[in-house]
C-alpha cells in the first residue's frame, strides 16, 4: 500500500497548490468577462479568428502559464528544470513529441481547410501547454515533493479531471479524463519534461475535439 505521513508541511503544500489552481481559474474567469466586454465593445463577430483568440486562448495562456509560471519563479524560486520546461535531453523523447505534433497537424488537415488550420493550431497548443504546465509542472511537482510521485500523478489527475473540467459532465471526467490525466502524468514522470505530455494533450484535442 502506497501511504504517506500527513505533516504540516503536506497541508501546506497541499493548500499552496490547490490555491494556485484556484487563484488561476479565478483570473482566467476575469480575463474572459473582460474579454467578452471588450469584443462586444469593438463589435467583433462572434466565432470568428480574432474573437476566439480573444475569448479563450490569451486569457488561457495568461491564467494558466504565465501568472503560475511568474508565481513558482518569485516564491518557490523555481527554474525550469525544476517546473520541467527544459527540452527532454533524450533525443528519442523529442523525436517522439515532435512526430506527435507533426502527426497531429497533418490528420487535422483532412478536417480543416488550409486557410483555417493555422487558428485551431495555435489555440489547441496553447491549451495544451497551460493546462499541462499547470497541473503537471505546479500541482504534480509540488504534491510530489511531500507525498511521493504516485499520490503527486493522482492528485493533478483529479484536478485536470474534475476542477479544470468542472463545466463538463461528471462521467465524461471520470472515465475519459482522468484515465487520460493519470496517462499524462505518468508521461512526465517517465519523460521529466511536460513537453512529451503537452504534445499528447495537444494532438488529442487538435484530432478528437
Amino acid at each position: 500500500m502506497v501511504i504517506f505521513a500527513i505533516s504540516d508541511r503536506s497541508v501546506n503544500t497541499f493548500i499552496y497548490t490547490v490555491s494556485i489552481v484556484a487563484i488561476s481559474l479565478f483570473l482566467l474567469l476575469l480575463l474572459s468577462i473582460f474579454s467578452l466586454i471588450v469584443t462586444n465593445q469593438v463589435e467583433i463577430p462572434e466565432g470568428s479568428t480574432i474573437n476566439l483568440i480573444m475569448m479563450a486562448t490569451l486569457p488561457m495562456l495568461v491564467a494558466l502559464f504565465f501568472f503560475p509560471l511568474i508565481w513558482e519563479r518569485a516564491v518557490k524560486k523555481s527554474n525550469n528544470q525544476n517546473l520541467l520546461i527544459t527540452f527532454p535531453v533524450e533525443r528519442k523523447r523529442l523525436y517522439l513529441s515532435l512526430f506527435t505534433i507533426l502527426f497531429a497537424i497533418i490528420t487535422a488537415a483532412w478536417f480543416y481547410s488550409v486557410n483555417f488550420i493555422l487558428v485551431p493550431i495555435i489555440h489547441f497548443f496553447v491549451i495544451a501547454l497551460s493546462e499541462e504546465f499547470l497541473i503537471r509542472s505546479v500541482v504534480q511537482q509540488n504534491i510530489k515533493k511531500v507525498a511521493g510521485d504516485f499520490w503527486a500523478i493522482i492528485v493533478a489527475a483529479l484536478i485536470f479531471a474534475f476542477i479544470i473540467h468542472l463545466s463538463n459532465a461528471f462521467l465524461d471526467n471520470l472515465v475519459l479524463r482522468l484515465p487520460i490525466g493519470i496517462i499524462l502524468g505518468v508521461v512526465v514522470f517517465y519523460a521529466r519534461s511536460i513537453w512529451p505530455a503537452v504534445a499528447l494533450h495537444f494532438a488529442y484535442n487538435l484530432i478528437v475535439v
